[in-house]
């Protein structure tokens, strides 16, 4: 008896599920339900912190000394650009050096009692691509968001200066993307916010005139990156014209040689007239 009312049970469930989504309620509470996962899963994904995001700590040693190494590295390309017996310049610096002297230069500890809206900077650099990713105080979570920018350069046309190409490639908030029209329209907006930065960092870098000469280009030269626009590989600077011959962005990599090779950045710039 109690076998055959079980099987009855059985036979009859696939009349009970028919019933269910006949009735729009059923439908309502089953789209409620997922949404209710989706906004869940979108709000965890949002609060992951990506894998690779690590950005250092200003008072370690090795950071400070690192940080350290950037800023000579800096002032030698300063100083090689300014030597006119200087024909070819080829300068390098590491990842570990750009997070060293972000860390020890423009971060801020991420606590309740911090006042900074942006901390943690960091750079991570992969083949032909340059992420950069910051904690932000003012995102649900306080999540990083991050933003992939790919280089390559352009073949000069036989009458024409060579040309670099700057792509947005992806912006992501944890581990959420976010559509490229809307990031845009906001660094659109921002962009001034940017300009007392750049200026900062080339006057204690390359003097305050050059600072002042060169900010209102450089901020022309993000807008037109910002819209897919080439920009030129030559510059003025210490009485004579440069062009950027290479750039040579790379991660970590083993060489053929089987030697581990650090990320880093590689410029070499040729002096083209006088």
């Amino acid at each position: 008896m109690a076998l055959s009312s079980v099987a009855g049970q059985k036979m009859d469930l696939p009349n009970r599920a028919r019933k269910i989504l006949k009735n729009p309620l059923s439908w309502l509470g089953i789209a409620l339900l997922v949404s209710l996962l989706l906004v869940v899963v979108v709000a965890l994904l949002t609060a992951m912190t990506p894998s690779w995001y690590a950005p250092l700590h200003a008072g370690r040693r090795r950071v400070l000394n690192l940080a350290d190494s950037a800023e000579r590295v800096l002032l030698q390309l300063r100083n090689e650009i300014d030597n006119p017996a200087r024909k070819t310049i080829t300068w390098t610096i590491s990842q570990a050096q750009i997070n060293s002297l972000l860390a020890v230069r423009y971060s801020a500890p991420a606590s309740a009692q911090s006042t900074a809206v942006f901390v943690g900077p960091f750079v991570r650099l992969t083949h032909g691509r340059i992420t950069l990713a910051i904690r932000d105080m003012h995102l649900p979570f306080h999540s990083v968001a991050s933003l992939t920018i790919g280089i390559r350069s352009i073949p000069p046309v036989p009458s024409g200066a060579p040309e670099a190409h700057i792509s947005l490639e992806a912006v992501h908030i944890g581990w959420v993307p976010i559509p490229r029209s809307k990031v845009l329209g906001v660094l659109h907006q921002r962009l001034k916010e940017v300009a007392p930065l750049i200026t900062q960092t080339l006057a204690r870098y390359a003097g305050s005139r050059y600072a002042a000469a060169e900010t209102p280009q450089i901020l022309q030269y993000i807008q037109h990156a910002m819209h897919g626009k080439p920009f030129p590989l030559t510059l003025r600077a210490g009485g004579r014209t440069l062009q950027l011959e290479h750039i040579t962005i790379r991660g970590q990599h083993t060489s053929a040689s089987g030697v581990r090779v650090p990320a880093r950045i590689v410029l070499v710039l040729k002096q083209i007239s006088a």
